[in-house]
């Protein structure tokens, strides 16, 4: 048991006692003993938000590193498949939030124009060179009717996408109706289509496939 010592007579004193038994002084904390037992717990509770804080940031840095890392892989991998690189940041930064939300009516209006665009490429696909300028300003029409819409989720990220695509057809037809000298040249931008537009329908077929759900 512990002992402490009365301030008044100095005697001793059990430390569970509240006054002196010899003089019956009251023994009271030194303030100063309660100001440093003060500071130590407030040290403790300065000490636990800092290294909760350093852990925090920590591991808000690693998964915005893992973000950037993601993001840089997917923007490679658009670009290989034929992808500008400021199209292939945007989609690799939409892709990489995970999100898939867009309205009914934004996926039907999608729709109906890479509906209106099959008509339109069967038509161009199937004119002489001569004849391509009316399939030609139809195709046009339909790009930029797509290019003045906006959506959210993997919805934008496929008609950005399309959108790659669909200049790429349109430019390769330009090339073709110069004549055989530009044939070479609308040939590669045929094949950049076909990559292009391979690559934008597996990305809304993600989306039909999660609207579906």
């Amino acid at each position: 048991m512990g002992v402490k010592y009365c301030k008044a007579c100095k005697k001793p004193m059990k430390s569970t006692e509240t006054h002196c038994r010899t003089c019956g002084a009251e023994y009271k904390n030194s303030p100063v003993i309660l100001i440093v037992i003060l500071l130590i717990l407030i040290g403790l509770c300065v000490f636990t938000w800092s290294k909760y804080h350093s852990n925090k940031v920590e591991l808000e840095n690693q998964a915005q590193y893992e973000k950037n890392k993601q993001i840089d892989e997917a923007k490679l991998d658009l670009q290989e498949k034929g992808i500008s690189p400021d199209v292939a940041q945007k989609v690799a930064e939409i892709k990489s939030n995970e999100t898939k939300t867009f309205s009914e009516v934004h996926l039907k209006e999608f729709e109906n124009i890479l509906s209106e665009w099959s008509d339109a490429e069967r038509v161009a696909g199937s004119t002489s060179r001569i004849s391509l300028a009316q399939p030609v300003s139809r195709l046009q029409e339909i790009k930029r009717k797509a290019d003045s819409l906006k959506y959210s989720g993997c919805l934008e990220a496929s008609r950005l996408l399309y959108l790659t695509a669909m200049n790429s057809h349109i430019d390769g037809y330009l090339e073709f109706m110069k004549g055989k000298e530009s044939e070479l040249a609308a040939q590669l931008k045929f094949i950049d289509y076909a990559k292009q537009l391979e690559q934008a329908e597996n990305e809304f077929k993600k989306c039909q496939v999660h609207d579906e759900k």
